[in-house]
């Protein structure tokens, strides 16, 4: 018999990729290296726009981390719900709309 072969780990979860706010030294706008500019500012991630970055770096840009957003709760962690508002109260319907059904003529 062929002895056991111990299974893989599960893989790590993916990264997300490093976000970088890139202004250019003039007023640029438009692709460079494939990064879309206005105004001579961009937004760049490090996975699509690595090879960018370093040339933004070595050709003068500025070039800065965006720090990522908290994350979001855990799926065991209940968000927190909104404070509902106070709905208006309906107006009730007339008394005619609904007639009782004891009074009526036959």
């Amino acid at each position: 018999m062929a002895p056991e072969t111990p299974e893989s780990p599960p893989p790590p979860p993916p990264v997300e990729p490093a976000r970088y706010a890139v202004t250019a030294p003039g007023p640029v706008t438009g692709g460079v290296m494939g990064v879309g500019f206005a105004n001579g500012q961009a937004i760049a991630d490090s996975n699509r726009h690595a090879r960018a970055l370093d040339w933004f770096r070595s050709a003068g840009y500025a070039v800065q981390l965006i720090e990522a957003d908290p994350a979001p709760p855990a799926d065991d962690e209940p968000a927190p719900e909104p404070e509902a508002e106070d709905p208006e109260p309906e107006d009730p319907a007339p008394a005619e709309e609904y007639p009782d059904e004891d009074d009526s003529e036959d």
